[in-house]
């Protein structure tokens, strides 16, 4: 996939490179998608404060 530009890369890959990190450091049995979304919340408030835009689909989907 071709990204054109640095605020769609991170508006993109943010979110992807946390969730990635989350299933590779996380134990099967512990995995839990609701703690990931909250995680991924605090998260947020760290790409705020670099004034980064990240993708909220995460936030807004009924999942």
């Amino acid at each position: 996939e071709y990204i054109m530009g640095r605020d769609l890369a991170f508006y993109q890959l943010l979110p992807r490179v946390a969730a990635l990190a989350e299933t590779g450091w996380t134990d099967n049995a512990k995995k839990n998608y609701g703690s990931f979304k909250e995680r991924e919340a605090k998260l947020n408030m760290l790409y705020k404060h670099y004034d980064w835009k990240a993708c909220q689909d995460i936030f807004t989907s009924a999942k």
